[in-house]
């Protein structure tokens, strides 16, 4: 990971005159100037601090004297902690940043207020919210948000560069998002220009996503009544996966940066880098950020019986169900769940399998978004249900439960019911019926068994294609009697349709038990043998006809046990999209 390092504009002649003549060409578009902010964390004990981001975008603005109104903090300085002004794709951007501290519990809020953007011009900024809880800690460090680093040099540290590990908070329960930020800090005549990782990186006890660096500007701050310059080399959301003291071990990283030569040229020229071995030159140095601990509590008791593991603030959304569909035709229920949180490893809504349909496990797509400050998306899950009988098929409310750092609770979301308007012919029920031994495997199968010899599946599936095959007697003695034709004729597919139907089953049987066929793809394969079979004995291209089509398609063909072979293909379609069965 190489990270370039961004000039400091603010004691720059150069960077300064280029931004004044940027500002002089996008007069016009400051009309569009957009505000964001940004506020972390949003809870806060007593003592603890809040970090309050301005960013303004398409033009920064006049000067801050004083920060935002507030209540229930109070801010640590006058003047913005960090105020960076950079042209990002050609807009000019501005990012500003204020210190608050917590003096009382409750709800507590930043602004509202208003930007002067010259002019005659104002941009209204609303208020941002923050709760407070608890008293004043007796260590008012381990009371806020994000420590501020150590001012003790670790051994063999340098005292004029180094870096630490700043996490955004330093106790939390399992699976709740910890930003970390590991942050360069150097002496103002320092120029560092580049970083580079040094060796990987990894964090036992955790999962991590990597979050995008907004800016590589450089921002002063005082350290022990010393100035520094500091800037983010990375940001890491950590979830960790279990309780206790959590160590993230250090990290390496090598730095290039220019020392000043206060008698060579002036530091303030951007230019100095060409003219580094006639002032103090480029040096590359290994800079260790040491390592740091994270208190991990377990997650409360009393979690419901469909709680998952899901830590974070999300919501769910279903999407509309067709209200009427086909017996045999699938029904698909979408449903989203999006916050902020450990996206990735999100379990799926609980969703009762109806009276009447069958259910196969969910598909699911996750959208992650780790530009912003934390990691957050979206993830949705896609139920199939297929419908066996006509009516009134009834979709029960998927029920999903995720915890609530902010307040500490369990939460519970749920969907809407939906009613689907089922038409056609029910397929035969399974049981002790004609409908075969194939139709028990699919009523009697848990879909959670595992381990069932494929040489059983296959055997019950070739009995229950043979079944029919045994109302055909005619067929079979005319393959036991006549010799195979060699003519592709419509005569002889017909007459031949049941030995060649066998003996491709019988080469899928040998596939699957030597393991060189999958099982879905196995009973896929059968499947087409099954159609080919209807199509070359009967002549029925029953390949994409639903349930309801392929029963009437049987009846008109006057096909000997139809309610066999649709009860054969109902189980090839299990082994198919039920992998747990096949």
């Amino acid at each position: 990971m190489t990270r370039r390092l961004a000039p400091r504009a603010a004691a720059r002649p150069l960077a300064a005159l280029l931004i004044a003549l940027t500002l002089g060409v996008a007069g016009p578009a400051a009309a569009q100037t957009r505000a964001s902010v940004r506020v972390s964390p949003t809870r806060v004990a007593v003592g603890g601090r809040v970090a309050y981001t301005l960013t303004l975008r398409g033009a920064p603005g006049r000067a801050f004297p004083t920060p935002p109104a507030t209540a229930g903090l109070r801010a640590v300085q006058a003047s913005p902690t960090s105020d960076a002004t950079l042209q990002v794709n050609g807009d000019i951007q501005r990012e500003l940043t204020w210190t608050f501290e917590a003096v009382r519990p409750g709800p507590a809020r930043i602004g509202p207020f208003r930007v002067d953007l010259g002019g005659g011009r104002e941009l209204s900024i609303q208020a941002a919210s923050v709760t407070v809880t608890g008293s004043a800690s007796p260590n008012p460090q381990a009371a806020r948000g994000r420590a501020a680093p150590p001012t003790a040099r670790a051994p063999g540290e340098r005292a004029d560069l180094f870096a630490r590990i700043e996490l955004s908070a330093e106790r939390v329960v399992v699976g709740q998002q910890v930003v970390a930020e590991v942050v360069l800090y150097f002496d103002p005549d320092l120029q560092p220009r580049q970083t580079l990782a040094a060796g990987s990186w990894d964090a036992p006890g955790f999962w991590r996503e990597e979050l995008d660096v907004a800016s590589t500007v450089p921002h002063p701050v005082t350290l022990g009544g010393r100035a520094f310059e500091a800037v983010t080399l990375a940001r890491l959301a950590l979830f960790p996966t279990r309780a206790g003291r959590l160590m993230l071990p250090p990290m390496r990283f090598a730095v290039d940066f220019l020392r000043v030569d206060p008698f060579g040229i002036d530091p303030n020229d951007p230019f100095a880098p060409f003219f580094a071995p006639f002032s103090g030159g480029l040096e590359e140095v290994e800079v260790e950020a040491p390592a740091t601990s994270l208190d991990v509590t377990a997650l409360p008791p009393g979690a419901p019986a469909g709680f998952s593991g899901a830590v974070g603030q999300f919501t769910m959304q279903a999407a509309p169900v067709s209200q009427a569909a086909s017996v045999g035709e699938p029904v698909v229920v979408e449903i989203t769940v999006a916050g902020t949180g450990n996206v990735a490893t999100l379990g799926a809504p609980a969703l009762a399998t109806p009276r009447g349909a069958d259910a196969f496990p969910p598909r699911d797509e996750a959208d992650i978004d780790r530009t912003g400050d934390r990691v957050r998306g979206r993830r949705t899950f896609r139920y199939t249900l297929v419908p066996q009988v006509p009516g009134s098929l009834d979709v029960p409310p998927a029920v999903w439960t995720f915890f609530d750092p902010e307040t500490g609770i369990y939460q519970t979301l749920g969907t809407d019911s939906t009613r689907v308007a089922v038409s056609g012919v029910a397929v035969p029920a399974s049981g002790p019926s004609p409908a075969g031994p194939a139709a028990d495997l699919i009523a009697e199968a848990s879909w959670s068994r595992r381990g069932l010899p494929v040489g059983v599946l296959w055997g019950v599936l070739g009995t229950g294609l043979a079944l029919p095959a045994v109302a055909l007697g005619a067929v079979a003695a005319v393959r036991s009697r006549r010799r195979a034709a060699t003519a592709d004729t419509p005569e002889n597919r017909r007459r031949h349709a049941l030995a060649r139907a066998e003996a491709r089953l019988a080469e899928i049987r040998a596939a699957a038990e030597a393991r060189t066929l999958a099982g879905p793809d196995a009973c896929a394969a059968a499947e087409r043998a099954v159609h080919a079979f209807l199509s070359d004995r009967f002549g029925i291209a029953s390949a994409g006809l639903d349930r309801t089509a392929l029963a009437a398609a049987l009846d008109a063909a006057a096909v000997p046990g139809a309610a066999r072979v649709l009860a054969v293909l109902a189980a090839l379609d299990v082994g198919q999209f039920a992998p747990a069965l096949a």
